[in-house]
């Protein structure tokens, strides 16, 4: 599996958060256990999910306005997420703000 961050991305470690260019090869970083999603029946997520759920998770957060925010700079990993976006959310609308996606 392959991961695409800048230099910069944090990860979490047993001890502190670390940039990826104080990491290296064989050093630990926290993963989830397991990630829950209501009403979906099957066993395996599909793969295009588990990256939109990725995305979220390695640049999103959460506003104070029930939203999602999400910062990308690559186009190409933009249209990818609103095209999985609308896939699996079709009630969902993103709003494009500067390389941020508002999901609400």
């Amino acid at each position: 599996m392959d991961i695409k961050v800048t230099n910069e991305h944090k990860f979490l470690t047993p001890y502190s958060f670390k940039k990826l260019s104080e990491l290296k090869v064989g050093d630990s970083i926290a993963i989830p256990k397991k990630i829950c999603i209501k009403n979906f029946k099957k066993k395996q997520l599909p793969t295009d999910l588990c990256r939109f759920v990725g995305y979220l998770l390695g640049d999103g957060g959460l506003t104070n306005q029930r939203s999602i925010n999400w910062t990308e700079s690559d186009q190409t990993v933009i249209d990818d997420g609103l095209v999985i976006c609308k896939k699996y959310f079709p009630r969902i609308v993103p709003k494009l703000n500067g390389i941020e996606v508002l999901i609400k």
